[in-house]
């Protein structure tokens, strides 16, 4: 790396220190979550619904499964979609949050490596967005996760 890329990255370290993607507060350099928050992520456990992956209450396939038809086979959620990763997620998202990609990424292999293996797919690709939504966010936030994923 240059000399000037690195005074820049120091740089930007110091304006911009790396945050917490569930609480948002500042945190050590090179951990991806603080402690108090990776203590306390709600994952997704018990039954779940084998269509997409959601906890369900004794039953195979979820409610929202029952109800109509997905464009997809099988799916898997990492966690239920509640509190501060919820708005993690809104954040990366929304908020133009790229740095959460990582985090993102590291904990949906950790937590879903040997569903991966199972179901051992040809191909891992990211869901085209629409033109007008890529448009207003400027990104495709599942593009991240997938390039972490595949490194």
């Amino acid at each position: 790396m240059g000399i000037f890329k690195t005074i820049i990255n120091r740089a930007s370290g110091l304006l911009f220190p790396p945050r917490c993607p569930v609480c948002d507060c500042i945190q050590e350099r090179g951990k991806l979550i603080c402690d108090k928050c990776a203590g306390a992520l709600p994952y997704v456990r018990g039954k779940i619904c084998i269509k997409c992956g959601k906890p369900t209450e004794g039953g195979t396939i979820c409610t929202d499964c029952k109800k109509g038809e997905h464009c997809f086979t099988q799916a898997r959620a990492v966690w239920v979609l509640d509190g501060g990763i919820k708005d993690a997620v809104y954040r990366f998202k929304f908020e133009n949050r790229r740095d959460y990609a990582k985090f993102l990424a590291k904990e949906a292999l950790k937590r879903q490596a040997g569903w991966i293996e199972e179901i051992a797919p040809d191909a891992i690709v990211a869901v085209p967005m629409h033109k007008e939504a890529l448009k207003e966010r400027g990104y495709n936030p599942i593009n991240q996760i997938v390039g972490y994923i595949l490194s």
